[in-house]
């Protein structure tokens, strides 16, 4: 039951819930959620925009493995490699696979150009602990795969990296060779966002562990998909963390303060507890049921006791008020007793 809500929910944020041809009809990677802040040909870039400027996607290379010890005999896979964005951590479509026995290159390589298979571009920059070895016969190696898996190497700008944290271990060539210091059009990245997207995977390792390979395989995509949907869905709350710290810089500055205040004296006024039991969003009083049956009772009172009375005056034991509550408290019980019924 939970992979199958997991399934619905990947579906969901896909946007594949809907398609007219059904969810077999989805195309491998197609649930995976592309970074928005990357550049995406036809999406947030112009089809033709290598003729106006010139964009550069960051991809990343990145690997968990175990060691090679006796609880790993007979296991079909002993780790997880991973390509990710190098910026902004999200994880690619396609770009998770299995390894056995550590981390050899025969598999990297392959999730590295399956990955380009469906994040085609021109322009690489490549970031691995290892880029030093692994890319002296990296478009040799290319070769021996599938057609449809090779590039176009004639037409392709790449540049390697070792991440700023992995640098210092190397050589001294390495160290100016690879260094993201020193090779321009990457900023300041350090090309370690994979390893901190780490973190939150290692903790269902040891779930995962014991499941076959169809369960593993929906847990990580599950994982790696609430990380991509994750991160987008909080764009919008960052900004309005930003848009809040300008518009209204005097009012956070004085919550600060109070905050701090009571932190030092706890006998002043504690800014976390509110001003009165019904105090809505806007810092006004909001009403409940039975403030709302209170005023109406008091507009109903005063209805009566006028010499000619009020239309909306039905009856001295039954107003107006009474009447629409009751019907409402009425419709409230059908409709509960209804969803009993469906319930069994």
């Amino acid at each position: 039951m939970s992979r199958q809500w997991w399934h619905l929910k990947m579906m969901k944020h896909a946007g594949c819930s809907f398609d007219p041809y059904g969810v077999k009809s989805t195309p491998d990677g197609e649930c995976a959620l592309i970074c928005p802040a990357c550049p995406q040909p036809g999406k947030n870039l112009p089809l033709d925009f290598y003729e106006q400027h010139l964009y550069i996607p960051d991809k990343n290379h990145s690997a968990i493995n175990t060691t090679d010890t006796k609880g790993n005999q007979g296991l079909s896979a002993t780790g997880v490699g991973m390509i990710d964005c190098a910026r902004h951590n999200m994880k690619l479509p396609v770009g998770v696979g299995d390894l056995q026995k550590g981390e050899k290159y025969i598999n990297m390589d392959y999730l590295f150009f399956l990955m380009l298979h469906h994040n085609s571009t021109n322009i690489l920059k490549v970031s691995y602990d290892v880029a030093c070895q692994w890319n002296k016969h990296l478009w040799q190696c290319m070769d021996t795969l599938p057609s449809s898996m090779q590039l176009d190497v004639a037409n392709m700008d790449d540049t390697f990296f070792i991440p700023k944290f992995h640098l210092p271990a190397h050589i001294a060539k390495c160290q100016t060779t690879y260094s993201f210091n020193f090779l321009p059009e990457v900023g300041h990245t350090d090309g370690e966002a994979p390893e901190r997207g780490w973190a939150n995977i290692n903790p269902i390792m040891l779930s995962t562990k014991e499941m076959g390979p169809g369960a593993r395989r929906d847990i990580l995509d599950n994982y790696f998909g609430y990380s991509n949907w994750r991160k987008m869905v909080c764009l919008s709350l960052e900004e309005l963390k930003e848009g809040l710290a300008v518009d209204h810089a005097d009012l956070l500055s004085t919550w600060r303060m109070q905050v701090l205040e009571w932190e030092r004296d706890q006998t002043k006024l504690n800014p976390y507890e509110r001003a009165g039991n019904n105090i809505d969003s806007k810092g006004s009083l909001a009403m409940t049921i039975a403030m709302v049956r209170l005023q109406l009772a008091k507009e109903e009172a005063r209805d009566l006791q006028r010499p000619e009375g009020s239309a909306m005056v039905t009856h001295s034991d039954c107003t107006t008020s009474i009447l629409i509550s009751a019907g409402l408290e009425l419709e409230e019980q059908q409709y509960i007793a209804s969803g009993s019924q469906m319930c069994g």
